[in-house]
């Protein structure tokens, strides 16, 4: 069965948008860096800290976030969800080129497909849950923060970005 159209866009195939984008000049570095560095900074100001902490990135898309809030972050976990399989040899190989190593055999990080309305996850597994330029592509926002707030543990955070902000539905 031929893969559906609108979920290519994102599936990290070699002619989809995911990986055009990924492709992109700066892309590790603006992902890997300096959207890590944003939510951990953010969090901080309000003591809320990544390192030691078990993370959901929601929509991880190509998991190049996930592993930079793992090993930049220190999380002690990072669960990344997306509605597609992310590509772990695109993953490996984009790091390789910046020189960071695979994804190792021992590091506590794990990629999970999602479906639309819901989070593959238990109740109150998550001290941190990451949104980064996810929700302007969501047709049903209120079920996915619904999600959200199911999945993090009493008292825990939600790092929402938006960029750019328009309307899927």
């Amino acid at each position: 069965m031929a893969p559906d159209p609108d979920s290519r866009a994102f599936a990290g195939e070699s002619d989809s948008a995911a990986r055009w984008f990924a492709a992109q000049p700066g892309w590790w570095v603006d992902h890997f860096v300096g959207a890590v560095d944003q939510i951990v900074d953010y969090l901080a100001v309000d003591g809320i800290l990544v390192a030691g902490s078990r993370v959901l990135d929601i929509g991880c898309g190509d998991g190049i976030m996930s592993l930079g809030l793992l090993r930049r972050g220190r999380a002690t976990e990072v669960v990344g969800v997306d509605l597609v399989d992310v590509d772990t040899e695109f993953l490996d190989r984009s790091a390789g080129e910046n020189v960071q190593p695979p994804v190792g055999l021992d590091e506590p990080i794990r990629f999970v497909r999602s479906v639309h309305d819901r989070i593959p996850l238990v109740d109150a597994s998550v001290d941190i849950a990451v949104a980064w330029s996810v929700f302007e592509h969501v047709s049903e926002p209120v079920q996915l923060l619904r999600e959200v707030r199911r999945v993090l543990r009493p008292g825990g955070a939600f790092f929402l970005q938006i960029w750019p902000l328009y309307s899927s539905g």
